[in-house]
């Protein structure tokens, strides 16, 4: 299983797999990579349900107001694409340097 969210590769259409702790504390705009993503659930085993996974939401299973917040629930995810591709970092946690003054 890939350990590295740029080792997950995605091919045009449904791709299944195991979330990892590398997920955590992301948003899938912040991963997608080059990846133009369609359609995004979450497997949820604890109400035997997928649950629709906005770009823009937080995967913190930690966070009561998540919609899988408080648990170890999720399992799986399953994303639609485009085109093939391969997930990966779109921002950096480094700051940047400032600017030397004149």
């Amino acid at each position: 299983m890939p350990k590295l969210i740029n080792e997950h590769k995605l091919y045009k259409g449904w791709n299944f797999f195991g979330t990892t702790p590398v997920f955590t504390n992301r948003r899938l705009e912040d991963v997608k990579g080059n990846c133009n993503i369609l359609k995004s659930y979450l497997w949820d085993a604890g109400s035997q349900q997928w649950i629709n996974l906005p770009l823009t939401e937080k995967l913190d299973e930690g966070d009561e107001e998540s919609k899988w917040g408080g648990g170890n629930h999720v399992l799986g995810m399953v994303l639609k694409v485009a085109e093939n591709c391969a997930l990966g970092e779109t921002k950096s946690d480094i700051p940047q340097i400032p600017r030397i003054p004149n």
